[in-house]
């Protein structure tokens, strides 16, 4: 790989650590300046709920955040070159509430980049896990 190469997968790797680990307090902004116009967010196991574009995105995932907080974000593993990130995630959430036990959502993702953006994230989890999140 050329230095070239290696800054790129460097940057990558940022750009999807980003978005994995704040996701949940990122601005619509912040989500068009990391995710390609006609990017596709897929949540596998739930095939209808497949966005096109930061906005449709953005639109999905912050609703949870108005019932939830982020609590703890990990990245046990991120591994990755300039066109496609493999990471990880253990995401602890705490009902806004307080009268929930605390949900923990272990995922994989699948990130896809050109020029620097994501153009395909693909999250794959245990249903059952997150099902906790839409209550």
């Amino acid at each position: 790989m050329t230095v070239a190469g290696k800054s790129q997968a460097i940057a990558s790797l940022e750009t999807v650590r980003r978005i994995c680990e704040h996701w949940p307090e990122m601005s619509r902004d912040e989500f068009r300046a990391l995710l390609a116009p006609d990017c596709r967010y897929e949540n596998v196991p739930m095939p209808h709920l497949t966005c096109t574009g930061p906005d449709q995105a953005y639109d999905f995932l912050m609703p949870f955040m108005s019932k939830w907080e982020a609590v703890d974000f990990t990245l046990p593993l991120i591994r990755g070159d300039e066109t496609a990130v493999l990471v990880e995630r253990v995401e602890r959430f705490r009902k806004k509430s307080g009268d929930a036990p605390d949900v923990v959502l272990r995922s994989m993702g699948a990130f896809e980049l050109k020029d620097g953006m994501v153009t395909h994230w693909r999250d794959y989890f245990d249903p059952r896990e997150s099902a906790a999140l839409a209550g």
